[in-house]
């Protein structure tokens, strides 16, 4: 451990007299965000990161994996998070002579190891990753909202215009905050889509035939109403093939990511002494864990090989009564945290590709961003 920071001394030097490279301008310790966020505001921000749609596919994911598999693959991944987490703070915690100068993205920290060229390749695959996920985001979101208003709209059992809807939510509410100048301005959301993402499950908790107590062999795989009959093959606790782990671990994978979205939060991060960041790297993925625990063996157990890619549409098919009401509840939680969540994305996309392109390029890319992505979708 003590030689780590001397490493990365090595690795990771600063310019003598500066806190960033000199062609960085972003780099100004009087930008109001550096240094803005509390503990408790930066600690919403990186939950808020990771939890989201990746979340709903970890009970199918158990069913693949088998119980035991996944949940030993839950825990290595949340290590390998903390490792990698802590890795990225290096540079802030033993390097920055001045506590109001830091990185805003990961593709600059790169830079500082890897030069110019893997910036670039850094770059293109983090704009991609965060790209991408906000696309399947937005496609999860058009579905819900369509949902929604078939259920509560005017005219139930109507289909939802999903397009129109998801298109004015963009417009009103993933629009201005994804142009908002740093992260900081997230953090006021932040503490609901947390509360949002928590909530799905709760209600995948509160649809179980045992609840509060460990299931019985007799209650597992009978749905949350605890009706149906036990499969021949009822519970799996290890894959049953290689190409059923190779295809599903990605998915634990994607649901545990959070390096990138981590540096940028770490900038808003108020006195950065390594006991408040640990506490940022530690709080972070023990909730996230605890989380996903909960939810994948949970909503596992209750459906077995029923279990669909989207635990929501499980619970929708097979609950009734006060468990119906509660997943419709869950569907309009999952659109909040949806609509909460995205402009996480959008920012570091849209921060990433301004980063790598010139003045022309940035008008250029206003004027095409949203259009595209509404198009896209």
């Amino acid at each position: 451990c003590r030689a780590l920071p001397m490493l990365a001394e090595k690795l990771l030097p600063s310019p003598p007299g500066v806190c960033v490279p000199d062609n960085e301008e972003s780099f100004d310790p009087s930008v109001p965000h550096v240094q803005s966020a509390t503990l408790k505001a930066a600690l919403s921000n990186v939950i808020l990161a990771v939890l989201g749609a990746g979340q709903l596919t970890l009970p199918y994911a158990m069913s693949q994996l088998g119980l035991g598999c996944g949940l030993v693959a839950l825990v290595v991944f949340t290590l390998l998070s903390v490792h990698s987490l802590h890795t990225l703070s290096v540079y802030e915690l033993h390097l920055q002579k001045d506590p109001g100068c830091c990185l805003h993205s990961y593709s600059e920290l790169v830079t500082r190891v890897l030069g110019t060229a893997g910036s670039h390749i850094c770059s293109a695959l983090l704009a991609m990753y965060a790209w991408g996920g906000a696309l399947s985001f937005l496609v999860i979101l058009k579905s819900e909202l369509a949902f929604l208003w078939q259920t509560l709209g005017p005219d139930p059992g109507t289909p939802g215009p999903g397009c129109c809807l998801v298109g004015l939510v963009a417009l009103i509410v993933i629009w201005p905050l994804s142009a908002l100048e740093d992260l900081s301005g997230l953090k006021m959301f932040s503490p609901c889509g947390c509360v949002a993402a928590i909530f799905i499950t709760g209600v995948t908790i509160a649809s179980t035939p045992w609840q509060s107590s460990l299931p019985s062999l007799s209650e597992a795989c009978t749905g949350p109403a605890s009706a149906g009959a036990l499969p021949e093959n009822g519970l799996i606790w290890w894959p049953d093939s290689f190409m059923a782990f190779a295809a599903t671990v990605p998915l634990l994978a994607f649901a545990l990511n959070s390096s990138w979205a981590y540096i940028p939060i770490l900038c808003t991060l108020r006195d950065k002494s390594p006991g408040r960041v640990g506490g940022l790297i530690v709080g972070s993925n023990v909730i996230i864990l605890l989380n996903y625990l909960l939810l994948a063996g949970n909503g596992y157990v209750m459906f077995c090989s029923r279990t669909q890619p989207n635990i929501l549409d499980s619970l929708g098919a097979e609950a009734t009564g006060v468990n119906a009401t509660l997943v419709l509840l869950a569907r309009l939680a999952l659109a909040l945290q949806l609509t909460l969540a995205l402009p996480m994305r959008f920012f570091v996309a849209r921060r990433t590709l301004a980063e790598n392109v010139g003045s022309a390029g940035r008008i250029g890319l206003a004027a095409v961003w949203w259009p595209l992505k509404l198009h896209l979708n």
